[in-house]
């Protein structure tokens, strides 16, 4: 996927945000206080609904507004 429209799904954009900025699934879980399994199920989908503070708490520790994950 060449650019993240408003076609990529949420969970695809999380992954997008996370590899630019450099980090790995074990920082991002860290920083939310949640398991490395829990951070890598929030990139595949199988966590289909990720609550309004675990998305702030993305969008600070990747410097991106939120409406940017939520799409």
């Amino acid at each position: 996927m060449s650019d993240y429209n408003n076609e990529a799904t949420i969970h695809e954009r999380i992954k997008k945000a996370r590899t630019q900025k450099g980090l790995t699934l074990l920082e991002v879980a860290e920083a939310l206080h949640v398991t490395e399994a829990t951070a890598q199920r929030y990139e595949s989908g199988n966590i289909k609904s990720i609550g309004h503070e675990t998305i702030c708490k993305l969008s600070e520790l990747f410097d991106c507004d939120p409406g940017y994950l939520l799409g």
